[in-house]
């Protein structure tokens, strides 16, 4: 659904007993607006190069396979070789998650920065996903009225 353009909006169409409503809704729709622009801009101001420290050689481990040896990796993926046997894992997701753990402490901390980061975008598209509920309510109530 598109979003009503509420400066073209012609409150004279609606009866009296409404249109301080109308106003009301309005005005709590471009301030619910704002604050959603708001969070949109502090989520683009947070995106986080996912990149760490180069991994090529880094001993790490897992669960089922064991201690492996990283043989690659790119913005998507890591490659692990556990004895014979190369594994493909998601990157970073593999470190977040547990799934690879490393005993270098820098990287170590820098994947828990990364899981933190990843933590609060979660959080903030979850108040983002909120506010855009919210203004999508008022604009049906708004609609209802202009009926």
């Amino acid at each position: 659904m598109d979003e009503l353009d509420l400066d073209a909006i012609d409150l004279k169409k609606v009866t009296k007993t409404k249109r301080q409503e109308c106003e009301d809704l309005i005005a709590e729709i471009k301030k619910m607006r704002a604050e959603r622009d708001a969070k949109k801009e502090e989520m683009a101001g947070r995106e986080m190069d996912a990149a760490v420290a180069p991994l090529g050689d880094t001993e790490v481990k897992n669960a089922r396979y064991g201690t492996g040896c990283v043989v690659s990796c790119d913005e998507h993926y890591v490659t692990v070789r556990f004895g014979e046997v190369e594994k493909k894992f998601q990157f970073p997701n593999a470190f977040l998650q547990g799934f690879l753990t490393v005993s270098d402490d820098s990287l170590e901390g820098q994947f828990k920065k990364i899981r933190e980061e990843e933590d609060a975008k979660h959080t903030m598209k979850q108040a983002l996903d909120e506010i855009n509920r919210e203004i999508l309510r008022s604009e049906m109530k708004l609609n209802s009225y202009l009926k």
